[in-house]
């Protein structure tokens, strides 16, 4: 979930906000953008308040939906158990797309021990 809150505040940051401000923005407005961006102009009294109620994090709720569809995606194509997949996730750091890339190398590479082959003997 963090990974798509640093995204979602990168394209705030782009706007000139700061990172805290964005990252702020983002988290009272549930990961919404354009209520955000509204939140950022406006920057009333009222939010700042809010804003220094705000326990670490413990009311952000970021839809991720696309994200979980992504990942089960991954489980039917590739044939991959749900820790297959998230192991990969993990392993690229959040990034969707290379846990993907690293999945599909996974289950395309042939096996590194070739089966044994029967030799024929002559009598």
């Amino acid at each position: 979930m963090s990974r798509k809150l640093e995204a979602l505040a990168q394209q705030l940051v782009a706007m000139g906000f700061s990172q805290e401000r964005a990252t702020m923005a983002l988290i009272l407005n549930e990961g919404r953008v354009e209520e955000s961006v509204a939140w950022l102009f406006e920057g009333g009294e009222e939010d700042k308040q809010r804003e220094n109620n705000l326990d670490s994090g413990g009311n952000l709720k970021i839809d991720i939906s696309k994200e979980l569809a992504s990942i089960a995606d991954m489980e039917i194509r590739y044939k991959a158990s749900k820790q297959e997949v998230e192991r990969a996730v993990v392993t690229c750091e959040g990034d969707l797309e290379k846990a993907d890339e690293t999945l599909k190398a996974q289950k395309q590479e042939p096996p590194s021990i070739p089966p044994k082959q029967k030799k024929q003997t002559k009598h």
